[in-house]
């Protein structure tokens, strides 16, 4: 590599790599559901809100795979926590509305620790833009982009987006 390569950009190998990658992917997705189209969904579970393929229970107030849809194991497997956040993220967001209202709640330690629940949620809330802004040229693969040509490798996967989302 030279100085001006990055590890995983523009490499021969590095190209090769993503595009067996992408095709493990596609592999285990049923025909019709693209692995995109599951990221956007997810990426609207991460902000509490339900999409085509991934479903919100009315009762519980869980994420869940559409039953219609065919998936691999390995997706369910990656699918899963995410939902999960999804719905750690809509029962916080409730407790803080829920909490707001209560005269007896505020005390200088709650409003110290709610204060820390809204900091830790802006930071949420920029790990989620920049993972949509990752999916964003995504979409639009192989065709223009804000005037840019879109390369088809790289960008956001399942396998991306649930390290991104555990990494502390």
């Amino acid at each position: 590599l030279t100085e001006r390569e990055a590890p995983g950009e523009g490499t021969a190998a590095s190209r090769g790599f993503q595009v067996i990658l992408q095709k493990t992917n596609e592999r285990y997705l049923a025909p019709g559901v693209s692995e995109r189209l599951l990221l956007r969904d997810l990426l609207f579970v991460l902000q509490g809100c339900e999409g085509q393929y991934v479903k919100k229970d009315p009762n519980t107030g869980l994420f869940f795979l559409d039953p219609r849809v065919s998936a691999a194991a390995p997706v369910r497997d990656c699918i899963a926590p995410l939902s999960e956040l999804g719905y750690l993220y809509t029962m916080i967001c409730a407790g803080m509305n829920k909490s707001s209202g209560y005269g007896a709640y505020e005390g200088l330690v709650f409003q110290a620790f709610n204060q820390w629940l809204k900091d830790q949620l802006t930071e949420y809330y920029k790990l989620v833009a920049l993972l949509e802004s990752s999916l964003t040229p995504q979409l639009c693969s192989g065709e223009r982009w804000m005037g840019m040509e879109v390369p088809p490798e790289g960008g956001l996967t399942l396998r991306r987006l649930a390290v991104w989302v555990q990494e502390p």
